[in-house]
């Protein structure tokens, strides 16, 4: 992250994955350190090939969101080789369907997005226009869940801090009525002696 060079950097990423590989379960982050790689290549298909390295490892430890990132960023890498069907396979066969079943409207809208720069990258600007507005429909739904995630999160946070209140002012209440249990008992003492 603070690595200036980056050749230094992309070393130093590749020595992680090779600790990581060591032992099992590190699937999720040697394919997210090899995404991160492949956004650094300016060649596509050095960039493509890592991209597929980080497939096959999401898909032995199945982690679609990073499956859905390293597609939507392939198919950017073949835009760029102007590999126009394999972008557009990318994304309607794979990453798309994956989005779909995960209910990610962000990555939907984002996808769909993706879609519309590969039409028009193929001079097709009506499918273009369409994509786009599938993307702005998804972010809107995206917008809508994140809202209302947040509004539930607001309440159940306003219910416990309500649930404290109480609390604390029926600890204040029984403290008083201990101080008075203890007024009357050093009274009652008082008389006594």
């Amino acid at each position: 992250l603070f690595e200036k060079n980056p050749v230094i950097a992309e070393s130093k990423r590749k020595n992680a994955i090779l600790i990581l590989s060591r032992e099992p379960g590190n699937e999720e982050e040697i394919a997210m350190i090899q995404l991160n790689i492949g956004l650094t290549k300016s060649n596509p298909d050095s960039a493509i090939a890592y991209y597929q390295a980080s497939l096959e490892m999401t898909k032995s430890g199945n982690f679609p969101e990073l499956e859905v990132t390293a597609y939507n960023n392939m198919a950017y890498s073949l835009l760029d080789k102007k590999d126009f069907m394999e972008a557009e396979s990318c994304l309607k066969v794979h990453a798309i369907p994956i989005a779909q079943k995960l209910g990610n409207f962000n990555w939907l809208s984002s996808l769909y997005d993706t879609y519309a720069d590969v039409m028009l990258a193929q001079d097709n600007k009506s499918k273009a226009f369409d994509y786009e507005r599938h993307a702005l429909k998804m972010r809107h739904e995206a917008n809508r869940k994140y809202a209302s995630d947040q509004v539930r999160l607001l309440s159940a946070l306003l219910d416990l801090k309500n649930k404290e209140i109480r609390i604390q002012s029926n600890e204040s209440d029984l403290q008083k009525n201990e101080n008075k249990i203890r007024m009357i008992l050093f009274l009652f003492g008082c008389t006594v002696l």
